[in-house]
């Protein structure tokens, strides 16, 4: 039986990790090739069609929730406009690099829930989203550059400060990264909405955008994930249908994720509420534009924070 591995890594000089001497010589043991151009995974049509995977999501997702008390008790520094701002460079830095949006979306998680147990300085706030997102895409096997993410602070932290942060942050969480995040939710809820509903246009892309937008704003901390799903598949729909019809998929969402349907329309209206107020006053392109999510730039954040936020916020580097 031949057991060789087939599989090529990359040259000490291409900064792949060096190889004992002992395998130096040794001709069965050949590097390995990485593709960075390696298409991620395809849905699990018997993950999403399984109720049980559904049923145990809906369990477990407060418990991976971030304490809005706590955070309101230990933060004495941090403040929601900063944190709209860092979680707003997050998600440019993200686009930037092109991951899935569910790296971002989990290494917001990873701020909030780390805000939440322990108190940092306002000048530390950038260092843990960069952390917190090296720390995402290494979960979600679309690994960040750390050269970029220090690149993207201006190099105002180090290469040592990133790594010390990265696992203090593990040690905090006890290594246990799973979390779940809205982006988990949508192709559960899509499948088992009827194709007039879900099979509309840009429905399931609108619906992700959202979610990521949402994620920049903390006042949707307090809403787990399964709502936060659930009234962005219900606005995205909400564009396409009838107010009649759009009465008939919340009454479905509520049977899919147990939401009472007031709670999930309000939710859906505060969605509503803060996309317009993105589109017109900051002049970004909206939905139907998938290719370019409901994100201010980096200049026009600077502006932004200097008219709306408090002058400490400008400590942190963009």
């Amino acid at each position: 039986m031949d057991l060789t591995c087939d599989e090529e890594m990359l040259s000490e000089s291409e900064g792949g990790t060096p190889m004992p001497r002992r395998l130096q010589n040794d001709p069965a043991v050949r590097p390995m090739q990485f593709f960075d151009d390696m298409p991620p995974a395809i849905i699990d049509p018997s993950l999403v069609q399984d109720d049980r995977v559904l049923e145990n999501m809906l369990k477990v997702e407060e418990r991976l929730m971030p304490s809005v008390v706590s955070f309101k008790l230990i933060q004495s520094e941090i403040t929601p406009d900063m944190r709209q701002s860092v979680a707003t460079w997050m998600y440019e830095v993200c686009e930037e690099e092109g991951v899935p949006e569910s790296v971002f979306l989990r290494a917001i998680n990873y701020v909030d829930r780390f805000l939440s147990v322990h108190k940092i300085e306002r000048t530390q706030f950038q260092l843990l989203g960069a952390a917190c997102m090296l720390i995402s895409s290494k979960w979600m096997g679309s690994v960040l550059s750390t050269d970029r993410l220090i690149f993207y602070t201006a190099n105002s932290i180090t290469l040592e400060m990133l790594l010390e942060w990265e696992m203090m942050i593990l040690t905090q969480f006890k290594w246990d990264m799973f979390t779940i995040v809205p982006s988990d939710f949508v192709e559960h809820i899509l499948y088992r909405l009827p194709s007039n509903l879900w099979n509309v246009p840009n429905v399931r892309e609108t619906a992700k955008t959202y979610t990521a937008f949402c994620a920049t704003d903390h006042n949707f901390c307090v809403h787990p994930p399964s709502m936060i799903a659930a009234a962005t598949i219900a606005a995205s729909i909400g564009h396409h249908v009838r107010p009649e019809v759009l009465n008939d998929a919340l009454h479905l969402l509520h049977e899919i994720t147990k939401i009472e349907t007031d709670v999930l329309r309000g939710c859906m209206e505060k969605v509503k509420m803060k996309i317009p107020v993105t589109k017109e006053n900051l002049n970004v392109p909206g939905p139907s534009d998938p290719g370019h999510p409901i994100l201010v730039g980096a200049d026009k954040l600077e502006e932004l924070e200097q008219a709306e936020t408090p002058t400490d916020v400008g400590d942190i580097h963009f």
